[in-house]
C-alpha cells in the first residue's frame, strides 16, 4: 500500500504567510481537495505526482474562500479582546484600541474608530445588533482603514516639510500598500510611502522619508547618495538601524 506523505508549507496570501499541511496521497487519488478545522487549520490533500506550479495554481482559484477563513482561529489561539482592549502602534506611542459601548459616533449599523482627545486611545463603537465574531473582524478591518485615513493626512504633509527643508520635490505622493517596503521612488519621481509607516516613531519614518527624497538626485544606493542622506539627516545610520531592528521584531 502507498504511504500518504504529508508536509508543512506556506502560500503568500495577499502578501502575507498562510501555513497548510500539504498531504500527497497514493496513486489513486487523481483529484485536488483542501480544507480547514479549528484543531488542524488549513491541509491540501493532492495526487502524489501534483507539482508546485499545480499546488499554487489550485491556491491561487481558491483565494476568495480563503480570505473568508484565514480569520477562524486554530484551536488553542485566540481572537483579540476589544472588550479589555488591544494595544497598537501609532507615531511611536502606544494605543489602547477599546470597545467603548458609549460611543456613537456615525451611524450605529456600522463600527465606527476615533482617536481620544489625548492620543492615548482608539474608541470602538459597535453596532449591539453585529455578532461579536462578525464584528472582530469587522474592527480589524475598520482599524486599518483609520490608519490609512491617518497616513492619507498626515504623510504627504510631512514630506512636504523635508521637500521644503532639502529642495527635493516629486512629481507626485502615493500612499501604497506595501507589506515589505517602507517607501520606494520611482523614475518619473513619485514618491510612494507605505500606510504603515504611521505606525513607526516620526524620527523612523522621517528617515525613509529623506531616504526617498534623496533618491531623485540620486538614483542610486552608491556613496554619492549615502553622503546626501547624511548631510540632510546626520544620523540616519542610527536611524536605519533602528528601522532595521523595528522590521525585525514585527
Amino acid at each position: 500500500m502507498a504511504k500518504i506523505r504529508a508536509q508543512l508549507a506556506t502560500y503568500l496570501l495577499d502578501g502575507e504567510p498562510l501555513n497548510y499541511e500539504l498531504i500527497r496521497s497514493p496513486k489513486r487519488v487523481k483529484t485536488i481537495a483542501i480544507a480547514f478545522d479549528e484543531s488542524r487549520g488549513f491541509w491540501l490533500s493532492v495526487p502524489h505526482d501534483t507539482t508546485e506550479a499545480q499546488v499554487a495554481d489550485f491556491l491561487k482559484s481558491r483565494e476568495h474562500w480563503l480570505r473568508k477563513l484565514r480569520r477562524i482561529p486554530i484551536k488553542g489561539e485566540s481572537r483579540k479582546d476589544w472588550d479589555e482592549g488591544v494595544e497598537l502602534r501609532f507615531r511611536g506611542r502606544t494605543v489602547l484600541a477599546k470597545i467603548d459601548p458609549s460611543f456613537a459616533l456615525g451611524s450605529r449599523d456600522r463600527v465606527t474608530v476615533q482617536l481620544s482627545m489625548d492620543g492615548g486611545h482608539l474608541r470602538i463603537g459597535v453596532p449591539e445588533v453585529m455578532d461579536r465574531n462578525t464584528s472582530s473582524d469587522v474592527i480589524e478591518s475598520e482599524i486599518e482603514r483609520w490608519y490609512k485615513d491617518e497616513a492619507r493626512h498626515y504623510l504627504p504633509a510631512r514630506l512636504a516639510h523635508w521637500s521644503e527643508l532639502t529642495g527635493l520635490h516629486p512629481e507626485r505622493v502615493r500612499i501604497s500598500h506595501a507589506k515589505k517596503r517602507w517607501g520606494s521612488c520611482s523614475l518619473t519621481k513619485t514618491v510612494n510611502l507605505a500606510w504603515r509607516l504611521v505606525t513607526l516613531p516620526d524620527e523612523l519614518s522621517d528617515y525613509v522619508m529623506v531616504h526617498e527624497l534623496a533618491h531623485l538626485q540620486e538614483m542610486n544606493h552608491q556613496k554619492s547618495f549615502w553622503d546626501l542622506v547624511e548631510s540632510i539627516m546626520p544620523d540616519a545610520k542610527a536611524r536605519r538601524r533602528a528601522l532595521r531592528q523595528r522590521a525585525a521584531t514585527d
